[in-house]
């Protein structure tokens, strides 16, 4: 059993939390004067970010998301996706937040292929060399999959920005974040919610990095959430100074 962390330095203990409960510490105890900049002009404290990313988590619980689920990002770039990742981290959800690199459709379909997502967020940005659009290539590969017979995407999200966006069609079945961060604290109770993060342990798979591609197929790798808590550990025994 690994005892140290070998993430920079041993000399520093292995976290003994899970990230669930490392992130739930660092936002609860925000007093309100620590602020993240979620996007120009939008701002937030960091306790206002983990209530309103619980919200989302209680969303994702009403749908039947479970630990062990996967939920993949796809051209989210507005808070909703910052409320995604702190939500799955908080529930033991694997979460996948590719880099979208051109061509956008060949990038969302290798990921969608190879991740298998229970569930998708999908935005209205652009992205690539040519500012592909990534609603609308993201419908394409949808099709494109759908007619080769390959599984399909149990749930799929769209962010707020998709709303108000002329280009965005939305399909019949698609389910806005807003109304489940809306409807999930109606049907889902703290106590449901304090259940499922108190069955996560510190190894749980939780976030894919992917690499480009560029010399071949992108290659996907799922990491543990023991590398996120070990290396915050680390940064905040080091907050009042280096140690040499």
């Amino acid at each position: 059993m690994l005892t140290e962390s070998y993430y920079y330095d041993t000399r520093y203990p292995e976290c003994k939390q899970t990230l669930c409960e490392m992130l739930e510490e660092i936002y609860q105890c925000d007093s309100g004067s620590h602020f993240t900049w979620v996007k120009p002009y939008i701002r937030m404290s960091h306790k206002e970010l983990y209530e309103q990313s619980m919200t989302v988590a209680k969303g994702l619980l009403s749908l039947g998301l479970k630990r062990g689920d996967t939920v993949c990002s796809f051209g989210s770039q507005g808070p909703e996706s910052m409320f995604m990742l702190i939500a799955c981290a908080s529930l033991g959800i694997k979460f996948c937040g590719t880099y979208l690199h051109a061509p956008v459709k060949k990038v969302l379909r290798t990921t969608i292929t190879k991740v298998n997502p229970t569930a998708v967020l999908v935005g209205n940005s652009r992205s690539g060399s040519n500012q592909e659009h990534v609603f609308i290539e993201f419908c394409k590969a949808l099709e494109e999959l759908a007619a080769e017979g390959l599984p399909k995407i149990s749930h799929i999200l769209y962010d707020s920005r998709v709303e108000g966006d002329d280009n965005c069609k939305i399909p019949d079945g698609w389910i806005s974040l807003t109304s489940i961060a809306r409807s999930g604290p109606q049907s889902i109770s703290n106590e449901v919610l304090s259940k499922a993060k108190s069955i996560l342990s510190k190894d749980e798979p939780f976030l894919y990095f992917c690499s480009s591609g560029s010399t071949g197929e992108p290659k996907i790798v799922l990491t543990s959430s023991r590398i996120f808590t070990n290396r915050s550990n680390i940064a905040r025994s080091r907050h009042n100074g280096v140690k040499k």
